[in-house]
């Protein structure tokens, strides 16, 4: 079933997962993007301040992006604008669970352009324990239901 700008009203949530990172998939990542010893040496990382090998921030990130495409196929999304407010506030450990709510804090019909709408999204990842890993908000261009011609 579509999902379209109109079903975007302030105060709506969604949540979606879960998902997780495999401790070769977390080396794997930093091993190409973001090689710091804590994401791809598990002795190194043992020493770090987190006590063990964590996933990279930006893979954390990309890991959000694909688990709320997963469960927004149906969305009618046609442009995401950019991030704002975006924050690291836990590690990931390989094989934690990950959740997110997906929260509509604006919501905007475009004065340009009749077949579109703004939205803004807050969004929070949530590990096994509910503690808050990850939280930004989102601002995407989404498509307005069609008009019926009766």
């Amino acid at each position: 079933m579509a999902f379209y700008f109109e079903d975007w009203e302030v105060g709506k949530k969604l949540e979606f997962g879960p998902t997780s990172l495999t401790k070769d998939r977390v080396i794997s990542f930093a091993q190409e993007f973001d090689p710091w010893p804590f994401h791809t040496d598990e002795e190194a990382a043992k020493s770090s301040i987190f006590g063990g090998l964590v996933a990279s921030g930006l893979h954390t990130m990309c890991a959000h992006a694909k688990l709320c495409f997963d469960h927004t196929r149906d969305h009618q999304m046609l442009a995401g604008l950019g991030l704002e407010e975006v924050r690291l506030h836990a590690p990931v450990y390989p094989g934690d669970e990950l959740t997110n709510v997906a929260e509509c804090i604006e919501s905007r019909a475009s004065s340009k352009h009749a077949d579109r709408g703004t939205v803004k999204i807050r969004h929070e990842m949530r590990n096994q324990a509910g503690k808050v890993v990850l939280s930004l908000v989102g601002v995407f261009v989404y498509r307005r239901q069609p008009q019926s011609d009766n």
